[in-house]
């Protein structure tokens, strides 16, 4: 019984020392960081630099073994989290860039259908148009053949009141007589 009271304080000593080894903000920034790239786009956009920012998470990985709280491990940190935020930024630009081409596949396609509705309402319209100059045309032949019709040799008559006049072919329709013409053509 001895024995264990003497070495439970080396016991103790030992787990407060492993659990002393607390990493600097540094890598847990750099270990976070690579997290949030490895879970986001950057998996299947940039896996290159995503791997290359887990080499550099590994390096400080291996310096904070060997030497916790060297100014060495806390720069190899920085170098990964930097490298882990660079990886996440570039699946970012990848993701908007595909999103951007898709855009565009997609409205070149909608310009192309508006394009090709537009020529459709046009040929329409164009059609719409000669048929109705066709019926026009057909009505004014219709009216020229009645017109035609009428004899020359007639004389247009015009009416007013009860006496029937004739129209001069050059000039106005002549005036009915008035009382002081009459009285000019007795005096004659």
């Amino acid at each position: 019984m001895k024995k264990t009271y003497l070495l439970a304080p080396f016991i103790c000593a030992a787990l407060v020392a492993g659990c002393a080894t607390v990493p600097p903000n540094e890598l847990v920034n750099a270990r976070f960081a690579y997290q949030q790239a490895s879970e986001g786009q950057a998996k299947q956009l940039a896996p290159a630099e995503l791997h290359t920012a887990q080499e550099a998470l590994n390096l400080a990985e291996q310096s904070f073994k060997k030497d916790s709280d060297s100014q060495k491990t806390k720069d190899l940190a920085y170098v990964a989290q930097r490298k882990a935020q660079k990886a996440e930024a570039l699946g970012a630009i990848a993701a908007d860039k595909a999103s951007k081409e898709r855009a565009d596949a997609d409205f070149q396609k909608k310009q192309t259908a508006i394009v090709k509705q537009g020529k459709q309402d046009l040929s329409y319209s164009e059609r719409q148009t000669a048929d109705a100059r066709a019926e026009l045309d057909k009505q004014a032949a219709v009216q020229a053949s009645k017109d035609k019709a009428i004899p020359r040799d007639s004389k247009p008559r015009s009416l007013k009141g009860d006496r029937t006049y004739e129209t001069p072919k050059d000039g106005p329709p002549m005036s009915e007589p008035n009382s002081t013409n009459k009285l000019r053509s007795r005096q004659e």
